[in-house]
């Protein structure tokens, strides 16, 4: 029997691993994720296990994924312990069996979806919070930012972040003002850049970096790179670090050392125009990498 915040489909002509590895290359390839388990060699009779945390606009949904054999199909069972978010984790499950059927798995059950509606509601408030001008100027935003980055509450911490790092990925948004803001926040010691920052904070700051990073901006270029901030990305041993927060932040620090190369020996505008040429640019806005609000009109990307 499901309980709230499980979901089942049912899979024919295709065993619990084929199936198990077809939901780990989607989450490793198309969604930002984080494997924190996974078993897909169990002894006879027990199910292939994943455990993960899935970022739906920089927001981390923990999610279960069980697959086990019952007459002649696969049975997979996905959970959501926290049942902090549902929407966003039946958002998650319709991109997930979008790409089993196009990777012509036949799947003959499907928990209930999301609604169109659903996925315009999310777009709306995030819209309304980047567009309502006369409810908060940008100063007042990034004050308020800047209070919620001191607050010891966790969950305040993270929708900071979560808010810069939907912001960065705004065109229109003026990047400079953002990577002030990131200098400033780690010069206060509110900003930690370590192995040891957990998850839910450290994926929406690298996220930003990457933005600024490459954003072709040469002032957000220029405050970042010649921050302290950067040199402790620098430090960094990224290997350490979730592989997702390392495939950002390998990009960030290769983006800022071109900029800093370049901008020495070219006068600004060339230096702009040749690190345009150069970069590796890859905009946080890619499907294969992110999921998010740009990609015509949908949630998903990133």
């Amino acid at each position: 029997m499901l309980h709230q915040g499980e979901c089942a489909i049912a899979i024919l002509a295709s065993s619990p691993k084929q199936v198990s590895d077809h939901v780990l290359y989607f989450l490793n390839n198309e969604v930002p994720t984080h494997i924190s388990g996974l078993t897909l060699e169990p002894s006879e009779g027990q199910p292939c296990q994943l455990c993960a945390i899935v970022f739906v606009d920089y927001i981390p949904i923990q999610i279960e994924v069980s697959t086990y054999a019952e007459d002649d199909r696969t049975v997979a069972v996905f959970k959501h312990p926290s049942q902090s978010d549902i929407l966003r984790f039946h958002l998650v499950l319709e991109r997930l069996i979008s790409s089993l059927r196009s990777s012509n798995l036949h799947v003959t059950s499907t928990p209930q979806q999301a609604t169109a509606a659903s996925f315009r509601m999310l777009d709306d408030d995030f819209e309304d919070e980047i567009s309502a001008d006369d409810e908060a100027t940008w100063s007042e935003r990034i004050s308020l930012v800047e209070d919620m980055m001191s607050s010891s509450d966790a969950s305040s911490r993270e929708e900071a972040l979560q808010n810069l790092a939907r912001w960065a990925a705004c065109d229109g948004v003026n990047k400079a003002v953002l990577a002030d803001v990131l200098v400033k926040l780690h010069l206060k010691g509110v900003l930690p850049v370590s192995t040891a920052t957990p998850l839910a904070e450290m994926y929406p700051v690298a996220a930003v970096l990457r933005q600024l990073s490459n954003s072709l901006s040469p002032e957000a270029c220029d405050i970042l790179s010649h921050s302290a901030l950067c040199a402790d990305l620098e430090k960094m041993y990224l290997c350490e670090s979730a592989p997702i927060i390392t495939r950002e932040l390998e990009v960030t620090v290769k983006g800022l050392r071109m900029w800093k190369a370049f901008s020495k020996k070219l006068s600004p505008l060339s230096a702009l125009q040749e690190f345009s040429s150069n970069s590796t640019t890859c905009s946080d806005m890619a499907p294969s990498d992110h999921f998010s609000d740009d990609d015509d009109g949908e949630m998903f990307v990133h």
